[in-house]
């Protein structure tokens, strides 16, 4: 196969110099197994079991006509010698052919002239390499689009990075709440709701509505955005809270506040999973039926609560379960912190030392 691809075989010292090894006409002392490649004679040393099904090299990133650009394959022992190179020997072959018959076609990246050639990304400089090819830099450092959070950006500067406001302190009271309602219709293991918010805003905790007493689990998952078409994709979800809690027959708890920041934007939507179970997996989550789903039940001035789904699922990517397509209201409260807007605020003294300053110059 590599032959149809201008490769000799690996001990040809007319086209590898040195050679990539030497089986063919020299068997090493030692030649073990899978340490040989497809274009090499080492099955006359050591049988077929010492030939490993590759031609030596993987493509990394950059210039596939440099070896630099590749990687060797691992081979057992020492047999081989820097065998990248038969791929970037039979990569060169077959790119000048194509290059004379159809130019182009081996093009992976756009040709240019010049580094104004080569449009620039967020973040990061394309420029134009000696083999007229573009090639993007390393993400540049303390740029918003660089996908971290670093220098001086915050989350409101640059949210895209992934910045987050620092986590609220509700400790002084200083958190709001907004209510659904505690009338309950039916109950069961999970109920699945999502809210939007209208300010920019941080949940720091929920109520839930338990049905009879004893003690069970309570778990909490949350995901950015609509929960439609991630009820059973447990990889969409973030666990928030996980925990066992002794209840009373229809009783309000207040479960332990977060202890990750839920930052939810203004105009973007956020999901909850909530579970409750008694010991035994009985459901012990009391929610209101015969809703219309996805519709706002409650609001206030910083956020929507919309009507959501019940299920007996106690986990997403449970087996065996199912969630209820009727619409079906989370009982309970959830605790938020607006996030203000930072602002530069400047005291008269120093505005007034400002003027004086330039009034009488020293």
């Amino acid at each position: 196969m590599g032959h149809n691809f201008g490769s000799g075989h690996t001990h040809d010292n007319t086209q590898y110099e040195p050679v990539v090894d030497s089986c063919g006409t020299n068997c090493p002392a030692s030649v073990l197994s899978d340490s040989a490649t497809i274009m090499s004679y080492c099955h006359q040393c050591a049988g077929y079991s010492s030939i490993e099904y590759t031609f030596g090299g993987t493509y990394v990133s950059g210039d596939r006509k440099v070896a630099s650009s590749y990687s060797n394959v691992p081979l057992a022992g020492s047999v081989t010698n820097n065998a990248k190179r038969v791929n970037v020997e039979m990569y060169n072959h077959v790119r000048v052919s194509t290059d004379y018959w159809f130019p182009g076609c081996l093009d992976v990246t756009p040709k240019c002239q010049v580094d104004s050639d080569c449009p620039d990304e967020a973040c990061q400089t394309n420029v134009c390499t000696e083999y007229s090819t573009c090639e993007l830099r390393a993400p540049s450092a303390n740029c918003c689009g660089n996908g971290v959070c670093d220098g001086q950006e915050d989350w409101q500067s640059c949210p895209q990075d992934g910045c987050t406001p620092p986590p609220a302190d509700c400790s002084g009271g200083g958190c709001l709440t907004i209510a659904t309602e505690f009338s309950p219709t039916h109950f069961g293991e999970t109920n699945m709701f999502k809210v939007i918010a209208i300010s920019d805003l941080v949940i720091t905790r929920l109520t839930t509505f338990a049905y009879q007493p004893g003690s069970g689990a309570v778990k909490v998952f949350g995901k950015s955005g609509d929960f439609t078409g991630s009820e059973f994709n447990a990889a969409a979800w973030t666990q928030h809270y996980s925990g066992t809690i002794s209840v009373g027959s229809f009783s309000q708890v207040a479960l332990p506040r977060f202890t990750d920041t839920i930052f939810v934007p203004a105009g973007a939507s956020y999901s909850f999973y909530v579970s409750n179970t008694l010991s035994g997996g009985v459901g012990n989550m009391l929610y209101k039926s015969g809703l219309t789903e996805d519709t706002v039940f409650t609001q206030n001035s910083d956020m929507q609560v919309y009507v959501g789904k019940g299920g007996t699922c106690v986990s997403p990517g449970d087996e065996g379960c199912g969630m209820y397509s009727g619409g079906v209201l989370f009982n309970g409260v959830l605790e938020y912190s607006p996030v203000a807007s930072s602002t530069v605020s400047i005291s008269c003294d120093i505005l007034h030392s400002y003027h004086l300053s330039h009034l009488y110059p020293s």
